[in-house]
């Protein structure tokens, strides 16, 4: 699949390397994280795609669909993976505390 990727982070890296690995990525439009997206931009960003697939984040995905539930794209789902123990066990002890 042909796509055209979209991400408002604060890193990109993963997102983008995911996407490289498994897709054909034809271009891919970096934001800051937490980015206020317009319509303008929707319809910039369709317009750069062409005939490519939009692909986001879920997190942008929510703005995106408020500002236009028919604008046509598709969502990279990502997961935040902890392999530190003891990490985990603070954020446990804060959450419980």
């Amino acid at each position: 699949q042909v796509i055209f990727a979209v991400s408002g982070l604060a890193n990109h890296t993963h997102f983008l390397k995911h996407l490289e690995e498994n897709y054909r990525v034809v271009g891919h439009k970096k934001f800051e994280d937490h980015h206020d997206y317009t319509l303008a931009e929707l319809k910039e960003l369709k317009k750069k795609a062409g005939s490519a697939t939009l692909v986001c984040t879920a997190k942008d995905a929510v703005k995106w669909r408020k500002l236009d539930s028919s604008f046509e794209f598709e969502v990279l789902e990502m997961e935040v993976k902890f392999e530190d123990r003891k990490f985990m066990n603070w954020i446990k002890e804060k959450i419980e505390n």
